[in-house]
């Protein structure tokens, strides 16, 4: 109302001024509108969705990279572990070796291995490149002393099988025990006279000569 009354206390030439004015106030408004704020509303945007996708970006080479380190991790834990279960593989003189590792493990039970019988070596069914030896153990301790001597026996030799066991109990009770152990292990494979660092994968499932 105020405005209305203050148009109508206008002249005519004053009027047309004023509406003028306001015109050009509004062109000028609307400009401003148009060539800045819009244009930085845009460019906001843009740096906005920019600034996503190198996020995103950033975050893929991250997960990326993670993976890769997780993965170079779980190589060198498995790298140990073979290297570990290689030491493990019978080697050199077979009966030696299993007289020594067995005597080694009595020392950690009281347990007395009474004999050991010289075995022999056999081509292995499920991994060719390597071979089977088989030997029997026997064994002398309490009943509950002789079970975790052949626990102990098996985690401590991954690839070794029992193929029998056999347990005679002298007493009633069970303080004199003997156990008859048939096993089988995996033979560390022999490198031949003639093999190089580069031909080594390709010799190392082949037998010795007889």
């Amino acid at each position: 109302m105020k405005l209305l009354k203050f148009l109508k206390s206008l002249s005519k030439e004053k009027l047309q001024k004023f509406i003028l004015t306001v015109v050009i106030c509004l062109i000028a408004i609307g400009a401003v509108v148009n060539f800045y704020v819009l244009k930085n509303v845009h460019e906001l945007s843009v740096a906005k969705e920019a600034a996503g996708k190198l996020k995103t970006q950033i975050d893929e080479v991250e997960t990326e990279q993670k993976g890769e380190a997780a993965k170079a991790a779980l190589r060198e834990q498995l790298r140990a572990f073979l290297g570990v279960q290689e030491q493990r593989l019978v080697q050199g003189d077979s009966f030696s070796w299993i007289v020594r590792e067995m005597a080694l493990l009595a020392e950690k039970h009281p347990v007395h291995v009474a004999n050991v019988t010289p075995g022999s070596s056999a081509p292995s069914v499920l991994k060719p490149q390597y071979d089977l030896y088989s030997t029997r153990l026997e064994v002398t301790g309490a009943y509950d002393d002789l079970g975790r001597f052949v626990r102990d026996l098996e985690n401590s030799f991954p690839t070794c099988a029992i193929r029998t066991l056999a347990m005679v109990v002298a007493d009633a009770t069970r303080n004199e025990c003997r156990i008859n152990l048939e096993l089988t292990l995996l033979m560390q494979p022999k490198a031949t006279p003639t093999s190089t660092p580069a031909a080594a994968p390709e010799v190392i499932g082949k037998k010795p000569n007889a």
